[in-house]
């Protein structure tokens, strides 16, 4: 599958970061993060972190980022979600209502806090990297390695680029051995996101979803599994994690 059916930016998170970045210390921690609406970026310097590498497969996403940084810095919480919307790049309307959004998206929760958000994009936007690059093959990366990785939900579309021949569970796997690879000891990867956890209707959505074939073609590696209530109130989120160990 080409890469060009992802050059659409998302104006904000479809994620509930709030209930998954809670789980992770990100102070001083250099980050790689998935997500061309940098939101995971710009949380991920709100919560300390030291350096962000953006790993995106959409080209779009470090004009977008420097825009919606300006936006952002120019706005306040009142009026900043419907000035994202207005920014003039093709767009996916995949996008909560501001009212659900301030409860996914950190740097959103309160006046006070989207203040500091303003501050520290001021001073250190230049402190986020963003490389474009396929996850599915994990190119573009160099030797750099990194305390946590960020893939955000991108495994959902694991099917789209991979041969119908392949048998995706081997990808995914491949993939998985390779971001060891660029991760740090004691390291954080959140592996996998699935919205409507709970929802077990959703199971044959994407190969993904089956947590017992990802289990056992991961293993023995383990994964841990968050749950948090959903941006819709319809149920539950999960983020899975691995944390590597020395």
């Amino acid at each position: 599958m080409g890469k060009n059916i992802f050059q659409e930016v998302y104006p904000f998170t479809t994620e509930v970061i709030s209930g998954y970045f809670k789980k992770i210390d990100f102070k001083d921690k250099d980050v790689m993060t998935l997500g061309s609406s940098s939101d995971q970026a710009f949380n991920a310097l709100l919560l300390g972190a030291k350096k962000i590498t953006v790993y995106d497969i959409n080209e779009n996403a470090l004009a977008f980022g420097k825009l919606k940084r300006d936006v952002i810095i120019n706005s306040n919480l009142d009026n900043v979600w419907i000035n994202v919307l207005r920014i003039n790049m093709p767009k996916n309307y995949d996008i909560f209502p501001d009212i659900n959004l301030r409860k996914m998206n950190p740097y959103m929760k309160d006046e006070k806090t989207f203040k500091t958000m303003q501050q520290i994009l001021k001073t250190r936007f230049d402190d986020i990297e963003y490389r474009v690059g396929n996850i599915m093959e994990v190119n573009n990366l160099d030797s750099k390695l990194f305390d946590i990785i960020i893939t955000s939900n991108v495994f959902q579309y694991l099917e789209e680029y991979i041969d119908v021949s392949e048998n995706p569970y081997d990808r995914l796997k491949t993939v998985f051995t390779k971001l060891k690879d660029h991760l740090n000891d004691d390291g954080v990867i959140q592996f996998l996101y699935h919205y409507a956890f709970s929802n077990t209707h959703f199971l044959d959505e994407c190969a993904s979803r089956d947590l017992v074939k990802v289990l056992n073609c991961l293993y023995p590696d383990k994964l841990d599994f968050f749950e948090f209530e959903n941006g819709m109130k319809d149920g539950t989120d999960c983020a899975i994690m691995y944390r590597k160990k020395r």
